[in-house]
């Protein structure tokens, strides 16, 4: 598939990491770029996602596998093998919980419409991983919820991959469809989140996020970002 025939989201997902986000952390100001892309068969495109300074100094965040979309297949985008930190010349900087983490966030929600799914692995952020190995629903960990806030309302936990092909353990998470799904999946992230404040395992973290949904879910205050 040439490049002129991928979804737009995904080629402007492309364009933007092509030229870089400048991105403030801390004193740094630092950008948010695309390295190696390649257009690969099968409508897909790989990238390695960098961060850099001033004097040339880079380090890798983490790398991008992108479905351009075909026919009634939807286009998607992965997140993987991510660095818990980066090592920009003196400075190290922790990815979780960064303006870095943020705006790659960002860029890749923005990429993808209702129904097209992000997958993100979650063995590199120990906070997520131990939610979810504590029964919590994948949208009251902190990464989950960090795409909750983004728009997206569905989601599913790849804990056991079938093969190589399906790469590591990840979150999906898509944006609903219609207002009616999105009223749907409200409603069971309602029951999921009683679930977590009923769970003896779960952290007092997950638990706040659970509350705060909840509330504002009945001020009808809810304002996930589409």
């Amino acid at each position: 598939m040439a490049r002129g025939e991928c979804s737009g989201g995904i080629r402007g997902l492309v364009d933007v990491l092509s030229l870089g986000i400048r991105v403030e952390a801390g004193s740094l100001s630092l950008n948010l770029e695309a390295r190696d892309i390649k257009w690969l068969p099968g409508g897909r495109v790989s990238l390695i996602i960098v961060a850099s300074r001033e004097g040339g100094v880079t380090s890798e965040i983490c790398r991008v596998l992108a479905f351009c979309g075909r026919g009634p297949y939807r286009p998607w985008v992965e997140l993987y093998s991510f660095e818990e930190r980066l090592s920009l010349g003196p400075t190290i900087i922790e990815l979780k919980g960064s303006s870095l983490e943020s705006a790659l966030l960002d860029a890749a929600a923005s990429s993808l419409g209702p129904g097209e799914p992000l997958f993100i692995e979650y063995v590199w952020d120990g906070e997520t991983l131990e939610d979810l190995t504590r029964g919590v629903h994948p949208a009251f960990t902190r990464l989950g919820w960090l795409l909750l806030e983004r728009g997206f309302t569905w989601f599913k936990l790849w804990y056991y991959p079938e093969g190589f092909m399906e790469g590591g353990e990840k979150i999906q998470a898509e944006k609903p469809i219609s207002d009616s799904r999105r009223r749907a999946h409200l409603e069971e992230l309602a029951s999921e989140a009683e679930k977590v404040l009923r769970n003896p395992f779960a952290s007092e973290a997950s638990k706040a996020r659970a509350r705060a949904f909840l509330e504002s879910i009945r001020n009808a205050q809810f304002q996930g970002n589409s």
